[in-house]
C-alpha cells in the first residue's frame, strides 16, 4: 500500500473520529443556548473541514484509481452535510439569541 494510499486512509478514520465526537455531543440534545449553539456548529465545521481533507486527497490521481468512486461520493456528500449543519447552528443562535447580544454590544 502506498505512502498517499495510507495517509488518505487515516484521514478518513480521523474524519470518522471526529464525526462521532460530533455525534456524541448532539445525542443527549441540543439546548437553545447561544454559545452553545456556537460550539455545536463549530464542531460541525471541523468534522467538514476535515472531510474536505479527505475529500482533496481521494481525488488526487494515485488514489482515485484504487478506491471506489461510492467513497468519494460519500465523502462529499458528509463534508457539504456537515458545513450545512454549521451554519443552521450559527444561524439559529443568531437569530433566536439576536436581541440578547445587540443589548451587551450597544
Amino acid at each position: 500500500m502506498s505512502p498517499s494510499m495510507q495517509n488518505m486512509l487515516i484521514r478518513l478514520m480521523l474524519a470518522q473520529a471526529q464525526e462521532c465526537a460530533f455525534e456524541k455531543m448532539v445525542l443527549p440534545g441540543i439546548h437553545n443556548q447561544y454559545f452553545n449553539l456556537l460550539r455545536v456548529a463549530q464542531e460541525a465545521a471541523k468534522v467538514s473541514e476535515v472531510y474536505s481533507t479527505v475529500h482533496q486527497l481521494i481525488t488526487q490521481a494515485p488514489i482515485k484509481e484504487h478506491v471506489p468512486v461510492a467513497w468519494s461520493y460519500t465523502v462529499q456528500v458528509k463534508l457539504e452535510h456537515y458545513r450545512a449543519l454549521a451554519h443552521y447552528f450559527v444561524a439559529v443562535a443568531m437569530l433566536d439569541h439576536q436581541c440578547e447580544y445587540c443589548v451587551l454590544l450597544a
